[in-house]
């Protein structure tokens, strides 16, 4: 209904929306950054092809937390195999 559509584009629908949508379009970016490099999916890290965000069973924003983390560290990877590809 629109009173129901109105209602979502709240300022406090829009706080209340999942946190994990940054992390889950930081793995997108970073999945397409690795295919530009040549990388097979099968090289991408598991827990960012397929991320738990809003499934886990430890505290609130755990699986998130676990996803950024994951990303931060296969993007720096990804920096130091672009970088030796750029000095070949």
């Amino acid at each position: 209904t629109t009173a129901t559509t109105a209602a979502a584009t709240t300022p406090e629908a829009v706080s209340s929306a999942p946190q994990g949508a940054s992390a889950l379009v930081e793995a997108e970016k970073v999945i397409r950054e690795a295919r530009d490099l040549g990388l097979k999916d099968t090289d991408i890290p598991t827990e960012i092809r397929f991320p738990m965000v809003g499934l886990e069973l430890d505290s609130p924003g755990e699986a998130e937390r676990r996803l950024a983390d994951a990303v931060a560290a296969f993007r720096a990877r990804l920096t130091s195999l672009s970088s030796v590809k750029s000095v070949n």
